[in-house]
């Protein structure tokens, strides 16, 4: 059974009772599981599998506590995802006339990350100039002192959406700390601390501009450096990532796009499963995505950006 796909056991095993007991053994399906996911392109909060599924070997694991390796694998692998996919109706659909005359607000979207800024390829600049994949729909209007500006585009050349680009510090700086392989200070982010417990804890909250930011958006994009052979601070960027969407500046339920970039095809990348671990995304309540992305010629970008809109018009049908 293990030269059979995943997808061709599922059929096998809906053939009759002794097939669907056989197909259903564990240590063949943590096997899948285990070399599968770290080619998977995307993974979001209702389908990625629990960590402690890498960290205790088959051995270790006593039949009280045996995971259902097959139920894992169908909710978590991309293919099967799609298949037990719910029948929300698509994007832009008119489901009533009523509905019809209600004009739909342009989504607003607040992009920020490191991957904005640590990449050998933009991948802004890249959106910018790449219409067969996005068009330009309006031209930036909004500043904010230096940190970004507001970019309109079309999704399939139909819908209207707004992203507001917010960089760490001014592009002056960036291109100063690219030049000498130096690291910024993050000019969005201002540091408290508080007392807890016994302990003095640290953490970040957004500076008067951003916040007005955070506001006013839809929904978030993360773009994180994926690349393998980069040093990343994770537990940092988990705690800028959480500032941002702070409960207290807007919607709890608003949607977060994490777009897991590299500059190039072929660049060896953290896996997204595992980025998204390394990020504790757990901890978040609100929908999340992970998607792979690649800067050079924006693969997966439009797999994201879709994700992100239809959750978006999910939460405004609610």
């Amino acid at each position: 059974m293990s030269f059979l796909s995943p997808q061709d056991l599922c059929h096998l095993g809906s053939t009759n009772q002794y097939w669907r007991l056989a197909v259903q053994d564990p240590l063949l399906w943590r096997y899948f599981l285990l070399r599968d996911l770290p080619s998977w392109s995307s993974v979001d909060w209702k389908s990625i599998p629990d960590v402690e599924i890498f960290n205790r070997a088959f051995s270790e694991i006593n039949d009280n506590t045996l995971y259902d390796y097959m139920a894992i694998y169908r909710k978590s692998c991309q293919q099967m995802r799609r298949s037990l996919k719910s029948n929300r109706p698509k994007y832009r659909a008119v489901t009533s006339f009523l509905q019809s005359l209600v004009t739909q607000a342009e989504p607003r979207f607040a992009m920020f990350g490191p991957g904005l800024e640590e990449l050998d390829e933009s991948l802004v600049v890249k959106m910018m100039t790449c219409p067969e994949t996005l068009l330009i729909a309006d031209l930036p209007l909004r500043q904010i002192h230096g940190i970004g500006s507001g970019i309109s585009f079309y999704f399939n050349n139909n819908q209207k959406f707004n992203i507001l680009t917010l960089y760490s510090t001014t592009s002056v700086e960036r291109k100063r700390a690219r030049r000498e392989q130096t690291v910024t200070v993050n000019k969005m982010f201002y540091q408290e601390s508080s007392i807890e417990g016994n302990h003095q804890a640290v953490h970040y909250n957004v500076i008067a501009q951003v916040k007005k930011v955070c506001e006013v958006v839809d929904g978030f994009i993360y773009v994180a450096n994926a690349e393998a052979n980069k040093i990343h601070d994770r537990q940092d960027e988990l705690a800028h990532i959480l500032a941002m969407i702070d409960p207290a500046l807007g919607p709890q339920n608003r949607p977060v796009l994490f777009l897991s970039c590299t500059s190039y095809d072929g660049v060896k990348r953290i896996p997204c499963v595992y980025m998204a671990h390394q990020l504790q995304l757990n901890q978040l309540r609100q929908p999340w995505m992970v998607q792979d992305t690649v800067a050079a010629n924006l693969n997966g970008l439009l797999n994201g950006v879709e994700w992100l809109l239809e959750e978006v018009e999910h939460k405004n049908a609610q």
